[in-house]
């Protein structure tokens, strides 16, 4: 039998000691808070921290994710298409976006009163699912709930992203999360962001306050839906503008309003935009619209909306080429440095992986009723 004498013992509870000691020190070094990897045994998870400040664990990499909410599923096609596996809707029809795209499933969702189900979710075995939240009403309560009938997916909150005023947290944090070349692409998309942001904001707080244009937001398909301020219109004051329907009272879920075309009259708008384009192609021989200003003016405009709505619906990160198109609709002379060609050109290369043609331009520009472009 083989002996052990005391100083072995000393020895080997020492050499135990060091290397006890040295992976705590590793284990302390990987698990910092927000970013914690730790093997599984079935593959590699790490911890982080939403939106909502709830701590969750995920796989490190996040191949294949669900979203519940139109404004994220934007965010992860934007970032990473690759990883997205359905949208809330059908986006089949859209012809600025490619087909292993707008061919996803139609997963449904959560937003607007509407109500999915969650057999559908769990049933395609996405590795996390991200939802959008606002902090109104019992939204804790809601979360729970939510997560509780996803398990074990991990539910991810993900802050509002229909500021536009504030796209950037939301952007960055969606990059982070999904990894990989997500992070960098979420930097260059925040770049562009900010940059035509910063351009448009800067020179429609010059334009005087006597000379601002009066804009109403026609929705519905005869025009006679609308909405109140900081709600789906919020490109109209950032570029300049004046919503003449700013205090009509705000609708939950969709929103739009109902107006009366007394109500227009009076307001008198300078210029409208169009959400519907069955309305866009009938106003100009409505006679019940011929004594409004921008109607008699020819100052209507088409929204465009594909893939994704430039001015509305859902208001998200893909308004980011609104701003651009908004300003030139108000102000063709204040912003006349601003070439929307290259900036759609650019915009549709970076947020919707589509690189877009002269001639695809100009066809979205006519199309819109902006002439000078």
């Amino acid at each position: 039998m083989r002996t052990i004498n005391s100083g072995t013992r000393r020895s080997s509870r020492l050499m135990n000691l060091s290397g006890l000691i040295i992976l705590m020190a590793v284990i302390a070094l990987v698990c910092i808070p927000g970013c914690c990897v730790a093997d599984t045994g079935s593959g590699s998870t790490k911890t982080i921290t939403d939106m909502d400040g709830r701590t969750l664990t995920i796989p490190t990499t996040l191949n294949h994710v669900l979203t519940t909410y139109p404004p994220t599923s934007n965010l992860v096609y934007m970032l990473a298409p690759e990883k997205l596996m359905g949208w809330q809707t059908s986006a089949g029809k859209n012809k600025y976006m490619k087909d292993e795209y707008k061919n996803l499933p139609v997963v449904g969702g959560w937003y607007g009163g509407l109500t999915a189900n969650y057999e559908t979710f769990m049933s395609m075995n996405p590795d996390a699912i991200f939802e959008g939240f606002t902090r109104t009403g019992n939204y804790q309560e809601t979360i729970d709930e939510r997560q509780k009938n996803l398990n074990p997916y991990p539910l991810i909150e993900v802050a509002d992203s229909t500021d536009v005023n504030n796209y950037t947290p939301s952007v960055k944090f969606m990059g982070e999360t999904l990894g990989g070349d997500a992070k960098t692409k979420a930097d260059e998309l925040n770049t562009f962001y900010t940059t035509v942001y910063n351009k448009v904001k800067d020179k429609a707080q010059t334009i005087p306050q006597d000379k601002r244009k009066k804009v109403y937001y026609a929705e519905g398909v005869d025009g006679l839906k609308t909405e109140p301020d900081n709600s789906h219109v919020q490109l109209i004051n950032l570029c300049g503008g004046i919503n003449v329907a700013s205090k009509v009272a705000v609708k939950g879920g969709m929103g739009e309003t109902p107006v009366n075309i007394e109500d227009i009259i009076s307001w008198n708008p300078d210029v409208i935009i169009v959400r519907e384009p069955k309305f866009y192609s009938d106003i100009y021989s409505d006679p019940n619209w011929q004594k409004i200003k921008a109607v008699q003016d020819k100052q209507v405009y088409l929204a465009p909306s594909d893939p994704l709505g430039w001015f509305d619906r859902p208001p998200c990160v893909n308004t980011v080429i609104g701003i651009p198109w908004v300003a030139k609709v108000l102000y063709p002379d204040e912003f006349k440095d601003l070439d929307i060609t290259s900036l759609t050109k650019e915009f549709y290369s970076k947020f919707y992986h589509y690189d877009l043609t002269d001639s695809d331009v100009k066809d979205i520009m006519t199309g819109s009723g902006l002439q000078s472009y």
